[in-house]
């Protein structure tokens, strides 16, 4: 399952223009297939694209959840909710951030834009 999931990802995000808004995502899934350094490699890519276009710093804090950095992945959720990242509406249904689903903080930031209970 997972190298289908791969290669769908990568065929996504290498097509239309819009895909590269989805680079962490991509990270997190080699992360979860033992891939951390392309995963670390995507996140320096997304990093340096930044810098020219919009990427949601959403996709960063899925990367950093992907290898397990949470302390980072919070930083860039925190970021999402300042830029008012659209991607954050369907933050409850991305697995990617299953693993801070037990972090207060994940809670907080859920009831702080409106999602939590």
């Amino acid at each position: 399952m997972l190298p289908e999931t791969i290669t769908e990802m990568e065929t996504f995000v290498s097509g239309a223009d819009y895909g590269q808004g989805y680079l962490g995502d991509l990270a997190n899934i080699y992360a979860q297939a033992g891939r951390k350094r392309e995963a670390y490699e995507l996140i320096d890519q997304i990093k340096e694209l930044r810098k020219v276009k919009y990427i949601p710093a959403l996709q960063l804090a899925s990367a950093y959840t992907g290898v397990g950095e949470k302390e980072e992945a919070f930083k860039w959720l925190e970021e999402a909710v300042r830029k008012r990242d659209t991607q954050l509406i369907n933050i409850q249904n991305k697995i990617f951030f299953q693993p801070l689903h037990s972090d207060p903080r994940y809670r907080n930031l859920l009831h702080r834009i409106g999602l939590g209970k």
